[in-house]
């Protein structure tokens, strides 16, 4: 086939693909930042049930300080905030 490539063709598939991930991911990145900022942020953890969430931060991209700082003020016990802040990840990683 003169003329034409197939990495020119793979390369314009995997250009939609990316295009297409990147709108959802940033759609999800939104809406879990909506979340997170709710006033009642406390009572949502407990409806997902507190055993299912690990707490993260993008270091190095974002600063730990605002993390930790935000995991502090949530209005749960130190029970939970154990669970959430290590507890979880270690019985995930069979730690």
């Amino acid at each position: 086939m003169a003329g034409h490539s197939k990495f020119k063709n793979i390369q314009f598939r995997k250009g939609a693909q990316d295009k297409k991930r990147s709108k959802l991911f940033s759609k999800l990145a939104r809406e879990i930042t909506r979340i997170l900022r709710a006033p009642d942020m406390a009572d949502r953890l407990v409806q997902m049930g507190v055993d299912r969430i690990l707490f993260a931060v993008d270091w190095p991209y974002v600063e730990n300080r605002p993390g930790t700082e935000w995991m502090e003020r949530l209005s749960l016990s130190r029970e939970d905030k154990e669970k959430i802040l290590n507890g979880n990840a270690k019985r995930l990683l069979k730690m």
